[in-house]
């Protein structure tokens, strides 16, 4: 707010936000910038509306009404004050610039995290227990716990929450953000050591390919399930964002009481088009989910189902460029968004090497188009049991690995995963076997864990690292304890 003669009592926190209706005022946000917050009780819209300024006062959009509609009160009330701050990277490609904003408790607000041991409504009672659980969470360890509390909480009474009871809940977010950034920092040490306890089987050699199997530490049993398992049980549902979709995104729907792992690389077929899965994401139980995707089907933009299905991987040589941009987007716009144009072209590639014609420019049309030539690689090239990982390379040269934290998670995968891998090779120029020195392979993921480094935004349950050495590829996704799925590839 702009006046700053009140009295800060104490910072309770940071909201993420963005800058709502900035498409319809002429000046945009900067980056990094500090705006202010005016009430704008006059407006005939929305008596609750809060206009965001910046210096020169001029208007620069809303907080969104969803906050608005519980903050205003709160402001109103002298309860709290709030600054707001545009964030370093640039606005999102969907015209709201994001928007942080620091809440602070006035003296007048004190009241709000105070005990009452006699309320006197549902919605003060349902407050009491809120700020129990919002106190109680400041010594908690397990920032996934928070997130899931704050999911739970929301949906008891939407309708029908006391304006601090909100505020609270906005704030529980916040605190899971700073547990999660205090986890990072100690776990670091543990994914780089767990990369290194990996073992290297003997390899597997067939014409052009070479498999070194991994193995990890395993004999627990998985606490999640996979995607392709979720979808068909029925415990999941994934579908476009909306009636028109948005060729980026896709709503995932976590109807069962497990988290569902979903890996990079994975690509769901149905609805509008084809899209292959951005990031590793562990999406929490009994929870709706944006999943950041690419498309791998240009050509089509039709409804053929409501639903996708969990089919096929993509190619390494895709994944590693997908993933390189991808991080730089993360770093640029905050958004785990990839190049698309980059994308289509690494479609095109496969499609050309396998000299397959699709009418809809389709890369899981091309699998099909290879599967006799695929299914010689999977006679020749048994896995041992109890692999947890696979690292692949093609005539002599590393092309991607896999790695997942137990042998069942793999083996469920490895027929989609290895379907991938070989139809590069079946489909390579290069069809003569050259050897592949095991020390070059262990300095490959003795480099990769080096360069992981704590992803700066969290998407689902877990700890990402993203390996930001830029001739590198990939990330690791760690949770409980253990990396649930790591990817790594060199950038070609």
């Amino acid at each position: 707010m702009k006046k700053k003669g009140k009295l800060r009592v104490e910072l309770l926190g940071e909201i993420e936000s963005v800058i709502a209706g900035s498409q319809y005022f002429e000046t945009d946000a900067e980056p990094g910038e500090v705006v202010h917050l005016e009430r704008d009780s006059d407006n005939r819209h929305d008596p609750k509306a809060i206009l965001v300024e910046n210096e020169a006062e001029e208007s620069l959009g809303y907080v969104p009404r969803r906050i608005s509609s519980w903050l205003a009160p709160l402001i109103d009330a002298g309860q709290v004050i709030v600054e707001a701050r545009v964030p370093d990277y640039p606005p999102s490609r969907n015209n709201h610039s994001p928007m942080d904003l620091t809440i602070f408790l006035a003296e007048k607000g004190k009241a709000l995290l105070e005990e009452n041991n006699s309320p006197r409504s549902s919605a003060e009672a349902l407050h009491q227990v809120v700020l129990s659980a919002y106190h109680k969470s400041e010594s908690w360890e397990h920032p996934d716990a928070i997130m899931g509390l704050e999911a739970q909480l929301q949906t008891l009474s939407r309708e029908h929450l006391l304006p601090e009871t909100r505020l609270l809940l906005a704030l529980l977010p916040h605190r899971a953000r700073t547990i999660r950034s205090q986890g990072r920092d100690k776990s670091m040490n543990s994914v780089r050591e767990a990369l290194q306890n990996v073992e290297f089987g003997d390899p597997i050699s067939h014409i052009n390919v070479t498999l070194f199997p991994l193995f990890a530490p395993n004999g627990h049993v998985p606490d999640y399930v996979l995607l392709r398992s979720a979808i068909e049980s029925g415990t999941a549902e994934v579908t476009e964002t909306s009636e028109s979709g948005s060729v980026p995104e896709l709503r995932v729907v976590n109807k069962g009481g497990k988290p569902i792992l979903i890996p990079e690389g994975e690509i769901v077929t149905g609805a509008k088009q084809n899209r292959v899965v951005n990031i590793t994401v562990l999406v929490a139980a009994h929870s709706d989910f944006v999943l950041p995707v690419s498309c791998v089907e240009q050509g089509r933009w039709n409804r053929t189902s409501r639903e996708f299905q969990a089919t096929h991987f993509a190619p390494s040589r895709l994944r590693a460029k997908k993933c390189a941009s991808v991080r730089e987007n993360r770093m640029r716009y905050g958004q785990a968004r990839s190049d698309q144009g980059e994308v289509w072209e690494e479609v095109a590639f496969s499609l050309g090497k396998a000299e397959f014609n699709s009418r809809t420019d389709s890369l899981t049309e091309c699998f099909d188009s290879q599967k006799d030539r695929v299914a010689e690689y999977f006679e020749n090239l048994g896995l041992p049991p109890k692999t947890t990982g696979v690292l692949v390379a093609h005539n002599g040269q590393i092309v991607g690995m896999d790695l997942y934290d137990c042998s069942q998670t793999f083996e469920a995968l490895w027929k989609r995963l290895g379907e991938a891998y070989f139809m590069e090779a079946a489909t390579s120029e290069e069809t003569k076997g050259k050897p592949i020195k095991r020390d070059k392979v262990v300095h490959f993921l003795s480099h990769f864990a080096e360069g992981l480094e704590p992803a700066k935004q969290s998407f689902g349950l877990g700890t990402e690292y993203v390996n930001t050495d830029r001739a590198l590829s990939g990330s690791a996704l760690w949770h409980e304890g253990r990396i649930l799925h790591c990817c790594a590839f060199p950038v070609r």
